[in-house]
């Protein structure tokens, strides 16, 4: 997951130097070396674009650009889909075509029973999941509130799903850390999975050659490709990390999707239609920037 998250981080700032001015070389060779000792995952080289034919926007412009307010409108969104409207992968294939990530792919999936299927691989590995230790460090990454997220610049709240607001002001103002991992937390955290990923009209599975760092921080780049996409077309996108944290899960996905074998299932995002939910809180670039 943090691998993916770095990722996200160098595709936003691909955006920003594009809409400067710039393009910019992500030399990731050395990600697989160092990811576990010092961190170092890309080196990043911005060269200024001397053919100014298609019209490059000065600072004060960028504000008003589609593609830099989706950096700033991106969102996590847990709610359940309204079901009104359609949702195609379409403007997806587009825009990852136009611009692809070596040995990522996304197999997107909008079939009624094929998506039934995904949404029971969920249903399964949320239990699985929970059953066991595993959710004490997933919880480590849940924030009671908007000030804990703005602090620490990550991990996923309540804010972000549509919970009856009874329950979001308890969160945010009796809620302890041990109420998170607790049974009816779990329960909670289960419904949820379920409510949310029944009558997907459309998932994505994205996938890589291997399942090295470099692929983690590749998957990033193709995950917030998605992210931006999705929120200059209204969509509202989820990531659902529980099938791919197990083997069986993630074989689960290769076989429903119908990709090919040896390769891996990395992210698995849901898209639809839903109110707006809290933006996405993210860490500041600085924080991992050299």
């Amino acid at each position: 997951m943090m691998g993916q998250g770095l990722g996200c981080a160098i595709e936003n700032m691909a955006v920003m130097a594009s809409s400067l001015g710039y393009s910019l070389f992500v030399d990731d060779s050395v990600c697989n070396e160092h990811f576990y000792d010092s961190g170092l995952v890309a080196r990043l080289q911005y060269t200024r674009i001397t053919d100014t034919s298609n019209g490059h926007h000065q600072t004060d412009d960028l504000k008003d650009l589609p593609e830099v307010k989706a950096i700033f409108n991106r969102q996590t969104n847990r709610s359940s889909y309204t079901g009104i409207g359609k949702v195609s992968s379409h403007y997806f294939d587009a825009a990852l075509e136009q611009k692809p990530i070596a040995d990522v792919g996304v197999t997107w999936l909008d079939d009624r029973a094929k998506c039934q299927d995904i949404s029971e691989v969920c249903s399964v590995t949320v239990r699985e999941f929970l059953s066991g230790d595993a959710t004490n460090d997933a919880m480590k990454w849940f924030r009671r509130n908007r000030a804990e997220m703005l602090s620490t610049g990550d991990g996923i709240s309540i804010f972000q799903n549509d919970a009856p607001i009874l329950i979001k002001h308890w969160m945010q103002l009796a809620a302890t850390k041990e109420d998170l991992v607790n049974q009816q937390s779990k329960q909670s955290e289960i419904d949820m999975v379920d409510t949310s990923c029944d009558h997907v009209p459309m998932w994505g599975v994205i996938h890589s050659s291997t399942d090295q760092p470099k692929d983690w921080l590749s998957v990033g780049r193709v995950l917030e490709k998605c992210y931006l996409l999705s929120a200059k077309l209204g969509y509202a996108i989820c990531p659902v990390s529980y099938p791919v944290e197990s083997i069986a899960g993630r074989e689960a996905l290769r076989q429903i999707a119908e990709i090919d074998s040896g390769r891996v299932p990395q992210a698995l995002v849901r898209v639809g239609l839903a109110p707006r939910m809290e933006k996405s809180v993210r860490r500041p670039l600085q924080s991992v920037l050299v």
